[in-house]
């Protein structure tokens, strides 16, 4: 067998490879102990075990292979996968924007292929019969849907491989892809600092206020009332910029609204705070926020 020839199917290409200590350390299992389990063929091509191909093509190994016998290939992939793997809601993401429109190129095969009269199998899949299969919300699926269709191969790649959200790379997405390529490659930070610039930019800004009429000449009793009420310096500082814990919440709920998921709540935290933020403040609130769901969970 030429092993250069088996290629990969379209459906195990919905899940991410394994990278760097992951893959070594899959191919020094497979150097020390062989290859426990064998590859899956589906119309000559890799169904399931990429990587132990990878594996096995890098220490020079012939790999066992197999074909399948089952009756729904994609359906083996997507459960073999997702019972294996730890993904990121990000990553789940892709995987459903990803498999909607492969299964929409299905079915438009098979419409084409039907002879005239007759009725084809109806493999269309909208983007909340992807979200329930992946267990995730429309709205993180139609995000993702937008990166799979206007972003780059690069910037697919990075929300595929968990280096950034799929709220940031929509945003990414709207860019010329030569420049999303060229952000892609400074790598997750540059990646996030785009997003937010893109964010704060879409950003619908405040009215213009209405000029206000000339100040009335204070009274002694103004000034008095002023002195004794206004705040010092860095407290008034404080009150000025909107406390971590209240805009936690206030996107929280928003997001909640939206039907969006908690990761994303967490990119936008992120991306909206400025620059020197008091990250003990945050640390002790999220620990409250712990705190609180063990105690909410357990009266339930």
């Amino acid at each position: 067998m030429d092993l250069q020839a088996l290629e990969f199917h379209p459906f195990s290409n919905l899940f991410p490879l394994l990278q760097g200590e992951d893959f070594t350390h899959l191919a020094k299992d497979i150097e020390l102990h062989g290859q426990r389990e064998p590859i899956i063929l589906f119309e000559g091509r890799i169904l399931d075990g990429r990587n132990r191909y990878r594996a096995c093509l890098e220490l020079g190994r012939e790999p066992d292979t197999r074909p399948f016998e089952g009756a729904d290939a994609l359906e083996f992939v997507l459960s073999l996968n997702l019972r294996r793997r730890q993904l990121t809601i990000a990553q789940r993401a892709v995987i459903a924007a990803e498999l909607s429109a492969l299964r929409e190129q299905i079915a438009q095969a098979e419409a084409k292929s039907s002879a005239p009269g007759e009725t084809s199998h109806d493999s269309a899949m909208g983007i909340e019969q992807a979200a329930q299969l992946l267990g995730i919300s429309p709205r993180s699926v139609s995000s993702a849907s937008r990166v799979v269709r206007e972003g780059a191969p690069e910037l697919v790649d990075a929300v595929r491989n968990g280096k950034v959200s799929v709220s940031a790379a929509e945003h990414v997405s709207k860019l010329d892809r030569t420049l999303q390529q060229e952000i892609c490659a400074k790598g997750a930070r540059a990646l996030s600092k785009a997003a937010r610039e893109i964010r704060l930019k879409d950003k619908p800004s405040a009215p213009a206020k209405m000029p206000s009429a000339p100040a009335a000449t204070p009274t002694l009793q103004d000034m008095l009332l002023v002195e004794q009420t206004a705040p010092q310096p860095a407290a008034a500082h404080a009150l000025a910029k909107k406390p971590t814990a209240l805009k936690l919440f206030e996107l929280a709920d928003q997001a909640m609204q939206e039907g969006r998921e908690p990761e994303s709540v967490a990119e936008a935290l992120l991306a909206e705070l400025e620059e020197g933020i008091d990250h003990q403040r945050l640390i002790f609130t999220i620990e409250v926020a712990i705190h609180l769901r063990d105690r909410v969970t357990a009266r339930d």
